[in-house]
């Protein structure tokens, strides 16, 4: 009964790229991005990695030519980079809005001062003190 009501009272829904679903898959997909592809789940690895070994009556031929370096990717399986690479649009969006909230802030306050600082003569004033 009460997870109903909970239910009823949702006004709005967020967008899909926003549930909880889309998230995870990009930070899993982020995160394995991350790791040695023998480390992977099966259905994430390149299937054109894969090596095939030869056939019985192919020859194996050395491919490596001593003159051109062979540059290994390197991986270093870092949960926290691959929660920073999904969030990185969010995290500097918000760094932004709190730097201008801030600086509105302390501009704000700074000018209430100075406005008070400044007294502006007045003709008369407001309210007048008789001795009786």
């Amino acid at each position: 009964m009460m997870l109903l009501l909970i239910v009823s009272l949702d006004f709005w829904e967020l967008p899909p790229s926003r549930h909880t679903g889309v998230i995870t898959d990009a930070i899993e997909q982020n995160y394995y991005s991350r790791c040695p592809p023998e480390k992977r789940p099966f259905f994430m690895r390149d299937t054109g990695s894969l090596s095939v070994p030869p056939q019985d009556g192919e020859k194996h031929e050395a491919t490596e030519d001593p003159a051109t370096p062979v540059t290994t990717a390197t991986y270093d399986e870092s949960l926290l980079k691959a929660i920073l690479q999904t969030f990185k649009r969010r995290i500097w969006a918000s760094g932004v809005l709190l730097l201008a909230s801030g600086a509105t802030h302390f501009f704000l306050i700074t000018n209430n001062r100075v406005l008070t600082l400044i007294k502006i003569p007045s003709e008369r004033p407001l309210l007048s003190s008789t001795k009786s």
